[in-house]
């Protein structure tokens, strides 16, 4: 039987360079450790969703930390910065459809990735996930070849005008299980107020480190007194 080619991409930083934005509230193995919690949640999500996933990571850790049978793509040696990593794995992976993810989404669920997909497939276009922030949480694409990544400040409206300029239209939406990243303590607290985010993979992990009481030390005293 013959392997179905990837058509999820997942870009995952270094271990030991993950969440710097976190650096100064959780410790580096709590970083790492929490990024392969998120990591894993957006695995199962894809696959979940009918989704063949891919990652893509300068860490040779990563490939052994998580399940075997998950593709692996290292980056290349001769290219530098996020952008040209992932177009030239874009250009390795399946022609008809492809679903790039970010790896720190700890709420994504099979439904809101099949959300992205019906959305694309209602509007004939490139469908981007928004951030709070003005970046880019997803991106399906119906036509990857002709796409070029443009991730950094303000990505989705780079991403819109890399739609056009392939003659694709681009669509924007913001599902709530694909809005929450967790770059900063602010977003570990919007995690954890609620009951939905307690119970994933990361707010568990969050929890059984003492996150709760750091964030109320931290100046966030509205983390819900449930957990």
């Amino acid at each position: 039987m013959t392997a179905r080619q990837p058509n999820l991409l997942i870009p995952v930083n270094h271990l030991i360079k993950t969440k710097g934005r976190l650096q100064n509230f959780l410790d580096e193995k709590e970083r790492a450790q929490l990024t392969l919690k998120t990591l894993r949640t957006a695995i199962t999500a894809g696959i979940d969703a009918g989704f063949t996933p891919a990652i893509l990571t300068a860490d040779e850790d990563i490939e052994s930390l998580i399940r075997n049978d998950i593709n692996v793509f290292g980056e290349q040696k001769s290219l530098t910065g996020l952008n040209d990593q992932i177009n030239y794995v874009i250009s390795k992976m399946a022609r008809t459809e492809l679903l790039i993810v970010h790896a720190d989404l700890p709420l994504i669920t099979a439904k809101s990735l099949h959300q992205l997909k019906k959305a694309s497939l209602r509007t004939n276009s490139v469908v981007i996930a928004k951030s709070f922030d003005g970046g880019t949480n997803e991106i399906f694409l119906r036509s990857p070849k002709k796409f070029v990544a443009k991730y950094g400040p303000q990505s989705c409206a780079q991403h819109c005008i890399s739609a056009n300029i392939a003659g694709l239209p681009a669509t924007i939406i913001t599902p709530p299980e694909l809005y929450l990243d967790l770059d900063t303590p602010k977003d570990l607290r919007k995690l954890l107020s609620t009951v939905t985010g307690r119970k994933s993979l990361a707010g568990k992990y969050l929890i059984k480190i003492g996150v709760v009481e750091r964030l109320k030390q931290f100046n966030f005293p509205d983390v819900d007194q449930e957990v």
